[in-house]
């Protein structure tokens, strides 16, 4: 495997998964590890249920113990009671609602695992309540739920298709872990500063060590971005300036006439830039040239 592996050459790719891969845009392994998590959560310790509301969102993982719908004409919410684990009786609780998303009550049940993201709120008769919060159910029966989803800063990916954050977790893990290092390509040398180069900066994006690392990622790959945008324009100036173009004459009766014509004479300076223009105008490829001055210094009059 290396960068440019199509997609449909990679172990346990179903046709449907490519076919829905390849509708997102997703041809090659280069498309699919520059899908960038929009963020990490720390799932290596989770705190205590939270007995106050916070200005930030936590994470928190908890087992359902209850669920219920509720139904105001044709609008519905559905809500769970989320307890600390093991979801004894004695466990901290918060509440979870969700706004006319009716394919939740097949999704969550009580009795599950699962793990959320999102910002609590104070309720008027008590307690605590997240709005619309993300969400993951964790699957026990799963031999490498904690290496992948748990244990770890985890990334979440905005949902590509049908496949939703967790799906795609998996798919890159495993992407990842059969990608040998020279089978990404370096734009730019291992960077000092952040201690990273083009294969570690991809692994860390995804699955960071450390929240440093995860920075020192964003860094370096920010830097090679930048860089490559860079070749792209310098290409495309050489293939300007490589072109040919009719030469065009230094002066003429129409530019005599002109100039005749006006109640001034020009300036030093816009005598200057003309002679400069002509000079690309005669010099047989394309001009490439940026005028600029303050309000009133006679643009106008030079680019007509």
């Amino acid at each position: 495997m290396n960068w440019q592996t199509p997609l449909a050459e990679l172990p346990r790719m179903t046709p449907a998964r490519i076919r829905h891969l390849q509708e997102a845009g997703f041809l090659t392994v280069h498309d699919l590890l520059r899908h960038y998590p929009r963020r990490h959560e720390d799932r290596r310790k989770f705190p205590a249920f939270p007995s106050t509301a916070g200005p930030d969102p936590v994470c928190l993982r908890g087992t359902v113990i209850q669920t219920k719908t509720s139904y105001f004409g044709r609008r519905c919410q559905f809500t769970l009671t989320l307890a600390e684990p093991p979801g004894n009786e004695d466990a901290a609780t918060v509440r979870c609602r969700w706004f006319n998303l009716r394919y939740l009550t097949k999704v969550l049940k009580a009795g599950q695992d699962i793990v959320i993201h999102g910002r609590a709120r104070p309720l008027k008769k008590g307690g605590l309540v997240f709005d619309h919060p993300d969400f993951e159910v964790l699957e026990a029966d799963t031999p490498d739920s904690g290496l992948i989803h748990l244990n770890r800063i985890a990334p979440v990916y905005p949902s590509v298709g049908p496949f939703s954050g967790r799906v795609l977790r998996r798919m890159i893990f495993e992407v990842l872990a059969e990608l040998p290092p020279h089978g990404l390509p370096a734009l730019l040398p291992d960077a000092g500063d952040t201690g990273c180069n083009s294969a570690r900066a991809l692994h860390e994006i995804h699955f960071p060590d450390s929240w440093e690392t995860l920075e020192n990622a964003r860094t370096h790959l920010a830097r090679e971005e930048l860089f490559e945008m860079q070749c792209v324009l310098a290409r495309q100036r050489n293939r300007h300036a490589s072109g040919a173009a009719p030469l065009i004459a230094r002066r003429s009766d129409l530019l005599a006439g002109l100039l005749k014509s006006l109640p001034y004479e020009l300036t030093g300076a816009q005598k200057r830039v003309l002679t400069q223009i002509f000079d690309d105008l005669h010099a047989g490829k394309p001009m490439n040239r940026l005028i600029h001055g303050d309000v009133g210094s006679g643009k106008t009059i030079v680019a007509a």
